[in-house]
């Protein structure tokens, strides 16, 4: 809304003899010549060229009490963005007859924010081509803090002479000589967790989660996956949201609206598994149009289980034929973005991950990290269910 001209010019040429002046709205609360003008009251302005005032440049006030905003005491947004407060007080004194209007715009704003376009997928720092959605044949280097396709890791196995120290392998991208004992994997994380690592934090949860390591803790694994959320990380949003579903599945009271709440966090960061949960709710709810748009968006980055809930979304009317082949494109490129001959060469799984020395100890140290079961947001449709009559 900002620069929405609260002053309109006009040409009284324009308009018939009593016909109201056409106007613009306000929208928040401001003060012009002296004025209060409230949010939705409509600016009669003669014409006056270049004078117009702006919502931008127009003083604010206090939606409560009126006290105008200046250099010594700046007012504070609302979270519709609409009004501004002096303090809580007044904020808390215009609840009664704001609320309506601000739940409304906050839930726009929610939404403006949900389903905008996710930001591009990472690329391996190796081949530079977009990393693949499942994680499963790539590696996290505790090292440098990178994630590896597989294709880049066979690579590095084929040329292990050229790229080895002492016969040890080294990282495919920093040349950080591979030592896998127990203690310098943890150290690694450490030290790539004191550097704002969001991945490593959510590696070193897995393996609280899991026991892997160090003492099994799911409690300490939850901790450590929320100061990786606190850096941004989708990773852990996903994994939190994952956790708290698998709580829910094993018995246990849940609060479903904290499970949204994550997985929400992490689809808007790019998870692609967590916009795909996201729709399996909508549907859950009986918003199909709702649940639609992120199977659109998930499967636009290439996941192929929502590219069929959009096909059945197309049979059951809820996704119009434009949308579908828009979708269908979008999904065809992102898979032929990810793919690669070297990856097509690493996933055909057996000779080349059972054949490397250092895939075999990754995968040894870190069993679910690579694994569909632990890093993949899908839970069933009765969890979803059972989760969206408790939330």
């Amino acid at each position: 809304m900002k620069g929405t001209v609260v002053k309109h010019w006009y040409s009284e040429d324009q308009y018939e003899d009593g016909e109201k002046l056409k106007v613009m709205t306000a929208p928040y609360q401001i003060r012009l010549d002296g004025v209060r003008v409230n949010v939705g009251n409509y600016i009669y302005a003669p014409n006056d060229d270049d004078s117009c005032i702006k919502a931008s440049n127009a003083p604010h006030m206090c939606a409560a009490c009126g006290k105008d905003e200046d250099d010594e005491e700046e007012l504070k947004f609302c979270s519709c963005l609409l009004v501004k407060y002096c303090n809580a007080e007044c904020q808390i004194a215009h609840r009664k007859s704001h609320k309506i209007e601000c739940k409304k715009r906050v839930d726009i704003l929610h939404n403006e924010k949900l389903f905008k376009s996710p930001p591009r997928k990472a690329d391996c720092p190796v081949c530079m081509l977009p990393l693949q959605i499942k994680l499963n044949g790539t590696a996290y280097q505790a090292c440098c803090g990178n994630q590896i396709c597989g294709g880049c890791l066979l690579y590095a196995q084929d040329h292990s002479r050229s790229t080895a120290v002492n016969g040890r392998l080294t990282c495919p991208f920093c040349r950080v000589v591979q030592d896998y004992k127990d203690g310098d994997v943890l150290e690694r994380l450490r030290k790539r967790m004191e550097a704002g690592d969001g991945r490593a934090h959510q590696i070193m949860g897995y393996l609280y989660h899991n026991g892997n390591l160090i003492p099994r803790s799911k409690k300490k694994a939850l901790e450590v996956w929320e100061k990786g959320a606190e850096l941004g990380s989708t990773e852990c949003h996903a994994s939190i949201a994952s956790a708290l579903a698998e709580r829910f599945e094993n018995g246990q009271t849940v609060d479903g609206q904290k499970v949204n709440r994550h997985w929400e966090l992490a689809a808007v960061g790019g998870h692609v598994e967590a916009r795909h949960n996201l729709g399996g709710f909508e549907l859950q709810r009986q918003n199909f149009r709702r649940g639609m748009k992120h199977f659109m968006i998930s499967a636009s980055a290439g996941y192929v289980d929502s590219l069929e809930m959009v096909k059945e979304g197309l049979t059951n009317g809820d996704v119009t034929k434009d949308e579908f082949e828009k979708t269908l494109r979008a999904h065809k490129d992102s898979v032929d973005a990810m793919k690669s001959e070297q990856r097509d060469m690493a996933s055909l799984g057996k000779e080349f991950w059972d054949g490397n020395s250092h895939v075999i100890v990754q995968q040894q140290i870190l069993p679910k990290i690579v694994s569909d079961e632990i890093l993949g947001a899908t839970i069933s449709s009765d969890a979803f269910a059972k989760l969206n009559i408790r939330s």
